[in-house]
């Protein structure tokens, strides 16, 4: 069978499975996310939250994390996890793209598509629409390209394990566990916001705006397994996915518009990388539903979250050793597929709590084509310092940074963990990976296994 027969049936038997149990999952519930914490309200420091007393504060929870904590569902905290509650501290945005914002800031604009999208003009780097007003109708469209510029740095490595028990792990009903060690690899051509550089990087390969590169060095049966994700300056252009499959020596072109098969064999989708939120804007609609506060570990331990023992088994939920939590006030988003194009999506819902300090996913909210909750994603970030800025510090850097990066099936009974680390920024990365042109494009794919 071919691959990408392969990716196509899996794909159905992952349809088939969700809809065969959707009837008994949640449905989705605006006013989960209307009746959230408001900014005013708090945690007091050093309050610990357990499974018996978790309902005072569900209202600090993404309905993911709630899901886990009530029991109700076949993944459940166990009985001895503890949420210490820390001080908030704040992360910020580094100096750079702080000063394109401004630069730039006010020759951005939004678009209107014929088919209810919206594309962009104007915008050359930094925060696309620093100041969001809640009122507006369009607040949470102009959420979804803040979160799509974010900051990336023009050059990012991060490897996925073998360090203590680190890396790519999935887990199914049965608690079988599959790992891998994999690296990633992303370039950024355009818009680029790095202390030395200019806007566009001085190794352009075409109008490639983003390059997502994910390579598997273990297991041996899936060693040198490329998929390459191409995203194009121009956003309403349709981005490209490649997998380079060993065996036949070769990269494969998917179909563009398979942005619901599995990454990598995992529980993420295409459009489920860099941290669960990797959507094509112009094809999107989004409606902010408010700003609220929700509970995160946004500065892990360095070396506790790196280590898989510090996770909870089966559940991968972490423990005290992964860091202590804080209230971070986000920005509540609820995503979803332009009418046109809603037929066939896997997602109805994506719910996204974006953080206001860096636009980064903190918790996302998945709700299957039926309206059903069915996954649920968290964000543990360990916060890395910035070359060539001092004092100034970094979160997911787009997806590649240190990161643990946790999905929970709730219908299939599925976990993918994703410990990130060893994140290396531009200068800093390994030399070998400096070459785009192998790394970033699909005719270098093949120069793995070289």
């Amino acid at each position: 069978m071919k691959p990408s027969v392969c990716v196509g049936v899996l794909f159905l038997l992952t349809l088939l499975t969700a809809s065969g149990t959707a009837r008994s999952q949640p449905a989705y519930d605006l006013t989960v996310y209307t009746s959230m914490g408001e900014a005013s309200e708090s945690i007091p420091v050093g309050t610990k939250i357990t499974t018996k007393n978790w309902d005072k504060y569900q209202r600090f929870m993404s309905f993911g994390l709630r899901s886990l904590m009530s029991q109700k569902f076949f993944w459940k905290v166990p009985a001895e996890a503890v949420l210490e509650v820390g001080p908030t501290i704040r992360i910020g945005l580094p100096r750079k793209y702080r000063e394109d914002t401004e630069k730039y800031r006010n020759q951005v604009k939004l678009v209107p598509q014929p088919d209810g999208g919206y594309s962009i003009s104007g915008y050359v780097a930094g925060v696309p629409f620093p100041d969001i007003d809640p009122k507006d109708p369009l607040a949470g469209v102009k959420l979804i390209y803040d979160n799509y510029y974010n900051y990336i740095p023009y050059r990012v490595f991060s490897e996925a394990g073998p360090k203590n028990g680190a890396g790519w792990t999935a887990v199914d009903r049965y608690g079988n566990k599959t790992w891998s060690y994999v690296y990633e690899i992303y370039y950024k051509f355009k818009h680029v916001s790095d202390p030395g550089m200019g806007v566009n990087a001085p190794d352009q390969q075409g109008d490639i705006f983003l390059s997502q590169n994910n390579v598997v060095w273990q297991p041996e049966q899936s060693k040198y397994t490329n998929d390459l994700l191409i995203f194009y300056d121009d956003p309403a252009r349709a981005p490209e996915v490649y997998v380079f499959v060993p065996a036949l020596r070769r990269s494969l072109r998917l179909s563009s518009a398979a942005r619901c098969a599995p990454l990598l064999g995992s529980d993420y989708v295409a459009d489920d990388s860099r941290e669960g939120l990797n959507i094509q804007p112009p094809i999107f609609q989004g409606k902010l539903l408010g700003t609220r506060r929700v509970l995160q570990i946004a500065h892990a331990d360095p070396a506790g979250y790196q280590n898989y023992n510090n996770y909870f088994s089966p559940t991968s939920f972490p423990n005290s050793g992964v860091g202590r939590w804080e209230l971070r006030d986000a920005y509540v988003v609820d995503i979803q597929r332009i009418p046109s194009l809603q037929r066939g999506y896997c997602y109805a819902h994506r719910v996204v709590f974006l953080d206001k300090e860096t636009y980064e996913p903190i918790d996302i909210d998945l709700y299957d084509s039926n309206a059903k909750f069915w996954k649920g994603i968290l964000n543990i970030y360990y916060p890395t310092p910035m070359p060539g800025s001092p004092g100034d510090y970094v979160t997911a850097l787009g997806g590649p940074g240190n990161i643990c990066s946790e999905l929970w099936d709730i219908q299939n009974n599925h976990i993918t963990l994703a410990i990130m680390y060893n994140t290396k920024i531009n200068a800093e990365v390994p030399h070998q990976y400096w070459d785009s042109y192998r790394w970033g494009t699909p005719a270098g794919m093949s120069q793995v296994m070289q």
